[in-house]
């Protein structure tokens, strides 16, 4: 289910910054970038890089941010799907992932 849309020009940086509740764990994140016509193949179009920031309350809210650099967004148009996977390295078992985020990339209209 999308929940949410993101307008983006091609050829800029990407970024993406919120939290999520995560339980106590040794967690890491994966994001990756797929046509929204070929969701469900294998291989992503763009890995993303995802950082999580430490727990900064009780309920432990980790923040996270995806981001790519302009030369990775450059040749992207149209319409892709993205959500953040989170793996605890300390469980196996223990997997979770956000809610699928559509993402529209325009063309940029000023450039060099």
């Amino acid at each position: 289910m999308t929940t949410s849309i993101i307008y983006h020009k091609r050829g800029d940086a990407f970024a993406y910054a919120g939290s999520v509740p995560l339980p106590a764990g040794n967690w890491t994140g994966a994001a990756q970038l797929r046509k929204t016509s070929a969701a469900d193949t294998d291989e992503p179009d763009l890995e993303l890089a995802v950082t999580l920031t430490p727990p900064h309350d009780l309920v432990t809210t980790t923040g996270v941010l995806i981001h790519a650099d302009a030369s990775d967004t450059a040749g992207l148009k149209g319409s892709y799907l993205l959500d953040v996977q989170f793996t605890d390295a300390d469980d196996a078992e223990a997997v979770m992932s956000t809610r699928t985020i559509k993402v529209m990339f325009d063309r940029d209209i000023t450039h060099d």
